[in-house]
């Protein structure tokens, strides 16, 4: 905060920067045309959002291009990279006294208390600089109504966009006046907002439709083009005039001018959904309907290669079936549609979010089909990193009534334990049953201090996955122990034909295959266990191989190499700014350090993989670290398989280092840790 009232101090007040007009010139609104659709996902990112931010650089000045370009993606939160692009322009831009008002607006639903800071003085000082006012009404705060009427009072022609609904705050009067003043393609989603606002305010239904029929003529006298909003535009006029010849009369011409445009698409999904509305969820015919659109999405893909969402809705089926453990998932077809998704996602980001991130979902369904094994840990830190992203600017608590905020989800915790879930079944899908252990018997230890809620649900998650792993290492009876707990399945929801369960029917099947008959299985699939109180033992470290030479600095300028670990034990760390988990696990990390400092067979080696020694150096002073870090990506590779962050092994004084290490980070975990230290510092050990 002190930090924006001093940008503030900084700038001249003087009067001219403040006298900002209520409504674009026509120069101005030239040039936001010439931009491409902006909700056009077919058309990549930075040919839209990045044509209008090299808008707003090279014209500082025009106020309504910042509002433009801010609009573009303000309450698209997830685009944490745009954000930092905005900010770091305005900070840049010393001598414009409206860079902290860019700056409040733009963090207006991150920070609302921050930015009120900012823009509660601006009136004050400025009555004259009335758009805070909007800011204000977009808070939706007690006094949202006499800003709303203190900004329309100097105002009151001006289109109100990007505030309550784009619009829909406005009196439908001026807001018809300014629409048809301006009469853009800006403002095409303004006229149904226009035409919703008139048919609530009870002017009569023949005017009304002159009116809409009207403004249909008038978009129609622009230069065509192929805008996919022109189908919601003509759908809500045609559901209030009751004429479907509308939709009919556009889809005419769309197949004469643009048959293969997005809007054509978007006109045939329409007409699709009309033709084929959804049975209710619970009904049987619900799965033959989710069937036949994905038929049709199939099709449209064919047809429309870019067809983002089709491809988006059809990966999001692909996943569930990986998330119920069907392997199949990893079918060349099914590849074919994520390396689209992909692709467009990439050219695209602003087309959809997902929590997790799209890069989490993908190692869950490579996981699951076996398949580019080679590219998960990389995907799994990219959707660490992107989680990090999508909600560094995420909608505050403040703005938030209670009852959603307490049930609000936490996505950077659900994102890590499915991160350490995925890396568990990486494990297992690359032969490795043993680092799969570790992380299960790290995340099962940490579970027992929480209770109820996602915690139980989370822990069936882990003891089916350490069922896994004593199966693969052919621990029968206790995989059969723990694949009963994790199950529990009321005997009448148990379904005859496991077909659309394969992850149940594989249960099934070692059952089977290890002394069950059939006649037993829904009595032995059914049976309650207490699965709080199954004891998990904690396997003792195993060093298994030689740890490489290599030579490295850290960040206080002392060099490692392989001897300086040689004759003590080692606890060796590799970490990232940006991974949530690994920060998780600072706090005991530092309590090692502190605890062993001076000690002669123990020590601490952290490896930091982030590109940039200046982000490491930050954090730590920030926290007040002192461990030794690395900051050297390329080693992480070269000392362990790497497999994600975080990464913990043990090395003993012998050199050789163990597998994946389980570190919870409490003060028992620390313990733990010193105990199997000095263990390790032993000679022979």
């Amino acid at each position: 905060m002190r930090a924006f009232l001093l940008l503030l101090a900084a700038f001249p007040l003087c009067a001219q920067g403040w006298n900002v007009s209520c409504e674009a010139s026509d120069k101005t609104l030239r040039l936001l045309e010439a931009v491409q659709p902006l909700d056009d996902p077919e058309i990549p990112y930075e040919q839209r959002i990045g044509a209008l931010r090299l808008l707003a650089q090279r014209n500082p000045g025009e106020f309504f291009i910042q509002r433009a370009y801010q609009d573009s993606f303000r309450q698209r939160n997830y685009l944490g990279d745009e954000f930092d692009q905005a900010l770091s322009m305005y900070r840049k831009w010393g001598g414009n006294p409206l860079a902290p008002y860019y700056e409040a607006r733009l963090l207006l639903y991150s920070s609302p208390r921050r930015s009120r800071e900012v823009l509660e003085p601006l009136l004050r000082e400025h009555p004259e600089f009335v758009w805070p006012h909007l800011e204000f009404v977009d808070l939706r705060g007690e006094d949202a109504a006499a800003h709303l009427k203190a900004f329309t009072a100097v105002c009151p022609e001006a289109l109100i966009t990007g505030v309550g609904g784009r619009g829909t705050l406005q009196e439908a009067a001026p807001m018809r006046r300014a629409l048809e003043r301006r009469s853009t393609w800006l403002d095409l989603v303004s006229w149904p907002a226009l035409w919703i606002a008139e048919e609530r305010s009870g002017i009569g239904a023949e005017v009304l439709q002159a009116r809409i029929r009207g403004d249909l003529k008038r978009i129609e006298s622009w230069p065509f083009r192929p805008d996919p909003r022109l189908a919601s535009i003509y759908r809500e006029a045609s559901r209030i005039l009751r004429d479907p010849s509308l939709v009919d009369t556009l889809e005419a011409r769309v197949r004469r001018e643009a048959p293969d445009s997005q809007l054509a698409l978007a006109l045939l999904q329409g007409r699709w959904e009309r033709d084929n509305p959804p049975p209710k969820p619970d009904d049987k015919a619900y799965r033959d309907y989710q069937e036949k659109r994905a038929a049709a999405e199939r099709e449209w893909l064919r047809r429309w290669p870019n067809d983002i969402a089709s491809a988006q809705d059809l990966f999001r089926r692909i996943e569930s079936r990986a998330m119920a453990g069907d392997v199949g998932v990893g079918s060349v077809e099914n590849l074919a549609i994520i390396d689209r998704v992909v692709r467009f996602r990439q050219s695209s980001p602003d087309a959809s979010v997902e929590f997790p991130p799209l890069e989490t979902s993908l190692a869950r369904v490579y996981v699951t089909g076996k398949v580019r094994l080679e590219q998960v840990p990389e995907l799994l830190d990219l959707g660490l990193r992107n989680t990090e992203t999508q909600l560094r600017y995420a909608i505050s608590d403040d703005l938030l009534p209670e009852e959603l905020r307490v049930r609000r989800p936490n996505w950077g915790e659900i994102t890590s334990v499915q991160t350490d879930q995925m890396r568990a079944d990486y494990f297992l899908a690359t032969g490795r049953p043993a680092d799969a252990r570790a992380l299960v018997e790290q995340a099962l230890g940490r579970l027992k201090v929480q209770q109820g809620g996602r915690s139980q649900s989370d822990r069936t998650e882990w003891i089916r996955r350490l069922a896994d792993v004593e199966a693969a290492e052919g621990r029968t009876r206790d995989a059969l122990v723990h694949y009963q707990a994790a199950l529990g399945i009321p005997k009448e929801r148990i379904p005859e034909d496991l077909a659309s369960e394969p992850r149940l029917a594989a249960i099934k099947q070692f059952y089977m295959s290890h002394g069950g008959t059939e006649k037993n299985w829904p009595e032995w699939a059914s049976a309650k266990t207490d699965s709080a109180n199954i004891s998990v033992g904690r396997t003792p470290p195993a060093f298994v191989k030689a740890l490489p030479d290599f030579t490295a600095k850290d960040l206080a300028g002392r060099s490692w190499q392989l001897r300086d670990l040689k004759g003590k034990a080692t606890f060796v760390n590799f970490w990232a700014t940006w991974c949530a988990p690994c920060r998780g696990e600072h706090k005991g990390l530092k309590d090692l350090h502190e605890s062993i400092r001076g000690r002669k067979d123990i020590q601490v080696l952290t490896i930091s993989v982030d590109e940039s020694p200046g982000a490491v150096r930050d954090y730590l002073t920030e926290q007040g670290y002192t461990f030794p870090v690395i900051q050297a990506p390329e080693l992480a590779d070269k000392l362990f398989p790497y497999a994600g962050l975080p990464t913990n092994f043990l090395v003993n004084a012998q050199g050789m280092r163990t597998g994946m290490y389980g570190f919870a980070g409490d003060a028992e975990g620390v313990r733990r840790l010193i105990e199997d230290l000095e263990k390790a510092s032993r000679p022979g050990r």
